[in-house]
């Protein structure tokens, strides 16, 4: 399944919630704009980006205390 949550990790001193997934395609990404994480919606802020060679496969939104384990994203 593309883009399955396998993590997220709470940054809430700055309001966000890394998410992690598991065969990420972000080619329908777009900054600020609306997702959908399983059945609810989340405005999707940026993809994390790592020093030296790594996969782009993490993201943040809104921090929620929402379980997103295991749920899809679309966006």
């Amino acid at each position: 399944m593309k883009n399955k949550v396998i993590s997220t990790f709470p940054l809430k001193t700055v309001g966000l919630l890394s998410v992690t997934v598991e065969n990420p395609d972000f080619s329908h990404s777009k900054p600020n704009g609306m997702i959908t994480i399983g059945d609810k919606n989340y405005i999707f802020h940026n993809i994390v980006m790592g020093r030296g060679i790594q996969e782009l496969d993490t993201f943040t939104v809104e921090y929620t205390e929402d379980n997103l384990l295991d749920k899809q994203v679309v966006f």
